[in-house]
């Protein structure tokens, strides 16, 4: 409420709580999942053999100490600001102009990378060259950005779906593979000694 002589900020927009936890929950394991999830596994056993295990549950409680750390930086501070904003509170508009412009790099660099990356994931299962790789590509950019065009509420469900579709993948990936375990694929742990 204004106060007589007041006036209120108009460049001031509160908050508004569409996200739901699940949604949180989504978007957090789609980024810790990320495009390599169904490769890079094969890839660092192959590398690391049965070590690798190690490492995966290591990024894994590492990832959790992330997932809290921005979870209590969101409830002490709610504004859509993310990580520029805590940046800027806890270190300075110094850190937070150099965090955004990282970000930014990221998404100018690093989404389109990533996008190559997931779209060459289907030449295993689909005969695609070079140039149907980065048609691909650039529809699942498109795509991304149509999602959050439609609102957060939106990208928040699409973000469900995703995750879900993941798991079930991943699920079924386990079960096909299950009769293919051995304990004597497991040893020895560290094939390369600590270098695993």
């Amino acid at each position: 409420m204004e106060r007589d002589g007041e006036t209120k900020n108009p460049l001031h927009t509160d908050l508004h709580r569409v996200l739901t936890l699940r949604h949180a929950v989504a978007i957090y394991v789609s980024s810790l999942l990320g495009s390599g999830i169904f490769v890079i596994p094969g890839l660092a056993a192959r590398i690391a053999g049965p070590a690798s295990i190690i490492s995966w549950i290591l990024l894994s409680l590492a990832s959790y100490l992330f997932a809290y750390t921005f979870a209590k930086l969101s409830a002490r501070n709610p504004e859509s600001g993310g990580i520029y904003a805590f940046a800027r509170e806890g270190l300075g508009r110094g850190a937070s102009a150099a965090t955004a412009w990282l970000f930014l790099a990221w998404a100018v660099l690093g989404a389109p990378a990533a996008t190559v990356a997931a779209a060459s994931y289907l030449t295993f299962v689909l005969p695609l060259n070079r140039p149907d790789v980065f048609l691909v590509a650039a529809a699942i950019l498109i795509g991304a950005f149509g999602v959050n065009y439609l609102g957060i509420r939106f990208t928040g469900r699409v973000q469900v779906a995703t995750v879900g579709a993941i798991l079930a993948a991943l699920a079924i990936a386990v079960v096909a593979s299950a009769p293919r375990i051995s304990p004597a694929n497991y040893t020895p742990i560290l094939p390369n000694g600590l270098a695993s």
